[in-house]
């Protein structure tokens, strides 16, 4: 490893010119570099840390597209390397954007800024939450009911998604990427200037072909990503962030957990008591219950005998459940409860953690 480096100063040139009636930017670093002894083996990049490829700075995002060290005096002790950097014709704010000002290919394949495009479609998906129509207006509900006060379902919505086509080149087939396919992200990143919540990106496909061109040869990579907002009201723990690709569940099932007798917030009628009959065999008022915060068959009053009182039937259909699984009253708006459902890894901003070149 050689012993120090500094940047020359007199070393460091800026231009901006003119091809094909767009503007090019390019630009030069020298480094000075002291090596412990003549014909000392080291890497470039390793050490000074700017490979082909990198950008110029954090504001001027020109992508390297070589270096060269060479020898310094006759005693072979000090290398200065130079490195330059180069943006695509017509670029964004000079940067490389690949405009169509000039011709993309003046520029190395493995440098190029990632080309992508966007589009948009409808997506079906179940409806958790909606509104209904009353002679005074619509009112809106977390989870749609009917009259009686059970879940209603099989209605959908219409949900926007947006697809991501990005074109990259690259030495390799990046075929290790092929294990994150489905993912969602885990960070708030930044694409495009635009922020995307957590889990609202899913990285959905990579396609590799072989490419060759003049020297280069290597893959065009095609990734595929989807973006889905998915706002979903009345969501525990949630409050307005959009819930992107997990999904909402209501709190509701056949079985519950049998506890809260007298409680305000617990449906009495779906607990399971215990009906004992008395010597003329007219059943008792239900005022026990049995097996105590066991789960249990939600019970329903189904049917009265001569002195008025009523059996308790297994439930036909689900109901809604508390946070400890004990039957939620009507009176209350039903729970529904945020569930992630793809694996989740870091994409970065602009998707830096996939290899993507700055698209600028």
């Amino acid at each position: 490893m050689p012993k120090g480096f500094s940047e020359l100063a007199q070393g460091n040139v800026f231009t901006r010119s003119s091809e094909g009636g767009a503007s090019v930017d390019s630009a030069q670093r020298q480094f000075k570099v002291l090596l412990n002894e003549p014909g000392e083996s080291w890497s470039v990049p390793g050490y000074l840390g700017i490979d082909v490829g990198d950008p110029y700075s954090a504001t001027d995002q020109i992508p390297c597209v070589s270096w060269e060290g060479r020898y310094d005096g006759d005693s072979r002790m000090v290398v200065i390397v130079t490195y330059r950097y180069r943006s695509t014709p017509g670029g964004v704010d000079g940067s490389g954007g690949g405009g169509g000002g000039g011709d993309p290919r003046l520029s190395r394949p493995e440098v190029r800024p990632a080309l992508y495009s966007l589009s948009s479609s409808l997506q079906e998906v179940p409806a958790v939450g909606g509104a209904y129509l009353t002679p005074s207006g619509f009112v809106n509900e977390s989870a749609i009911r009917n009259t009686a006060g059970d879940l209603l379902e099989g209605l959908t919505r219409l949900e926007p998604v947006v697809t991501l086509q990005i074109t990259q080149y690259s030495f390799t087939d990046q075929s290790g990427l092929l294990q994150y396919t489905g993912s969602i992200n885990s960070d708030q990143f930044v694409f495009s200037g635009h922020t995307v919540p957590v889990h609202c990106c899913m990285f959905q496909s990579l396609n590799a072909s072989p490419y060759v061109e003049s020297g280069f040869r290597g893959f065009q990579l095609d990734f595929q990503f989807s973006f889905r907002w998915n706002f979903c009201p009345g969501v525990e723990d949630n409050g307005t962030d959009p819930l992107g690709w997990d999904q909402p569940i209501v709190m509701s099932g056949y079985n519950i957990i049998n506890t809260g007798l007298g409680a305000a917030g617990v449906q009495q009628e779906h607990l399971l008591c215990k009906l004992d009959e008395d010597e003329s065999g007219f059943l008792k008022t239900p005022l026990e219950l049995g097996l105590p915060n066991q789960k249990v068959r939600a019970q329903i009053p189904a049917q009265a005998d001569q002195s008025g009182r009523t059996r308790q039937h297994a439930a036909a259909s689900p109901v809604l459940l508390n946070i400890d699984g004990s039957p939620r009253s009507r009176s209350l708006p039903p729970l529904v409860y945020r569930y992630q459902t793809q694996p989740a890894t870091a994409f970065g901003n602009n998707f830096s953690n996939f290899g993507i070149n700055s698209f600028y």
